[in-house]
C-alpha cells in the first residue's frame, strides 16, 4: 500500500509529517493483532525518524506477531544500535530466545533488561515464566512477586501466578491470583487479555462452578471472539449439561471462522440429533464426511442413523467404510452385526461376533445376546 493511500485510509490526519502518527496508528493496529498494517505504518514513522530505538522496537514486536522471528531480531538489534541501554529490546530478544528454546540466552536477555530498568514488569514477568518453565518455581514466584512490586496492577503477572500455582496443584492460590488478573484486566481489553478470563473458567469449571464458569468463558470471547479452541469448549460444556442448543451455537460460530474443520461438523451433527432433527444431523456428518474423507466417527453415526431408519442398504455401506478406515474399531463391526440380524443372516452375524472376539471387544457380548434372541437360522 502507497503511504498516502494509507494517510486516507485513516482520516484525518493530525499531522502526516510526524513519526507519532504512524506509530499510534501502527500500536492501535497491533493491539488488534493486525501486524502487517502495523509494520507498513511503522516503516512510515521510521523514514521520518530514523534513529528512534522506541520505533524499532515496536516493528520488531510487529514482525513477532507476524511470526518473522529473523525480522523482528534484526529491528531490535538495530534498536540497541541506537541506544545499548534501551531494557526493554533485552526483554523482547528474551521472548524470541524462549521461542527458540534457547533458555539460557533467554535468563541473560531477561537478566540484561533488568540491570538496566530494575522496574520493568515485562521483563521480571517473562523471567518468571522461564523460570517456572525451567522448574525453578521458587526463583519463578521471587520473580512474580518483584513485578508485582514494580506494578501491582498489572494483570498478566496475576495470570502466570494463577497458572503455576494450578500447576503445583494449590486450587486456592490460584483462585485468588486469577480472581486479581479479572478485576485488573482494562476495557477495553487486547486480545491477549481473553485468556485470563478463560483459564478462571477452568478452574471454575473443575470446582463444578459451572455457571460462573460460562460467564467467564464468555467474556474472554468478547474480546477474542475468533477463538475456535475456547468456542469449541464452551459448547462442550453446554452440551454436558443438556442444552443442546446452546451447544449449536457455539459450534456454529467455529464452522463461521473456520468451515474446514471436518470435526466440528460432526459436533453440530451430534447436537442436532440429541435435538431430535435427524434430517440436519445427517447432513452435519456428511458435511464432515466431504471436509474430512478419513473421519471415521462421522461414517460411523451416519451408517447408525440409516441403521435406525431401517435403510439397511446405506447403514452396511457406511459401516464397511468405517471398518476399512480403522480396521481395529469396533463399533462398526458391531453394528454390521446387527444388520445381517435385521436381515435375517444369523450366520453372517456371527461372523461379526467372531472378529470383535479378535478385538477383545466389550461389543462382543452384547452382539452375542442378539444372535441368541435372534429366531432365524
Amino acid at each position: 500500500m502507497e503511504w498516502k493511500q494509507l494517510q486516507r485510509e485513516y482520516e484525518p490526519v493530525a499531522d502526516p509529517f510526524d513519526a507519532r502518527y504512524y506509530q499510534d496508528l501502527a500500536r492501535e493496529h497491533a493491539t488488534f493483532g493486525r501486524y502487517e498494517k502495523a509494520v507498513e505504518a511503522l516503516h512510515r514513522a521510521i523514514e521520518l525518524d530514523p534513529v528512534n530505538e522506541v520505533l524499532m522496537k515496536d516493528l520488531g514486536n510487529a514482525y513477532s506477531g507476524l511470526g518473522e522471528e529473523d525480522l523482528a531480531e534484526d529491528a531490535y538489534h538495530q534498536a540497541l544500535e541506537i541506544n545499548p541501554r534501551y531494557a526493554p529490546v533485552y526483554c523482547n530478544l528474551g521472548i524470541l530466545a524462549k521461542q527458540r528454546f534457547q533458555f539460557k540466552m533467554a535468563e541473560a536477555y531477561y537478566r540484561k533488561a533488568l540491570e538496566f530498568d530494575k522496574h520493568l514488569v515485562p521483563a521480571w514477568n517473562n523471567l518468571g515464566n522461564l523460570l517456572h518453565l525451567m522448574g525453578r518455581t521458587d526463583e519463578a514466584r521471587e520473580a512474580y512477586q518483584e513485578a508485582i512490586m514494580a506494578d501491582p496492577d498489572h494483570a498478566p503477572v496475576f495470570l502466570n501466578m494463577g497458572k503455576m500455582f494450578l500447576e503445583q496443584g494449590d486450587e486456592e492460590l490460584a483462585l485468588i491470583s486469577l480472581e486479581r488478573a479479572v478485576e485488573l484486566v482494562p476495557d477495553p481489553a487486547p486480545v491477549p487479555y481473553a485468556e485470563i478470563f478463560f483459564t478462571l473458567a477452568e478452574l471454575l469449571f473443575a470446582r463444578e462452578e459451572a455457571e460462573d464458569a460460562i460467564e467467564l468463558f464468555e467474556k474472554g470471547l468478547a474480546i477474542d471472539p475468533d477463538n475456535t479452541a475456547v468456542w469449541r469448549r464452551l459448547g462442550s460444556v453446554y452440551a454436558g449439561q443438556g442444552q443442546f442448543k446452546k451447544a449449536l451455537t457455539c459450534y456454529t460460530r467455529v464452522m463461521e471462522i473456520d468451515p474446514r474443520d471436518g470435526r466440528n461438523y460432526f459436533e453440530i451433527g451430534q447436537l442436532y440429533y440429541h435435538l431430535g432433527d435427524v434430517g440436519a444431523a445427517n447432513a452435519a456428518f456428511r458435511q464432515a464426511i466431504h471436509v474430512a474423507p478419513k473421519m471415521t466417527d462421522a461414517y460411523y453415526e451416519l451408517g447408525a442413523n440409516f441403521y435406525e431408519q431401517g435403510d439397511y442398504e446405506n447403514a452396511m455401506l457406511l459401516f464397511h467404510k468405517a471398518a476399512e478406515l480403522e480396521p481395529d474399531y469396533d463399533l462398526p463391526y458391531y453394528s454390521m452385526g446387527l444388520v445381517y440380524l435385521a436381515r435375517q443372516e444369523k450366520n453372517r452375524s456371527i461372523e461379526l461376533y467372531e472378529r470383535l472376539l479378535q478385538l477383545d471387544s466389550m461389543w462382543a457380548k452384547t452382539l452375542l445376546r442378539h444372535i441368541e434372541l435372534n429366531p432365524f437360522e
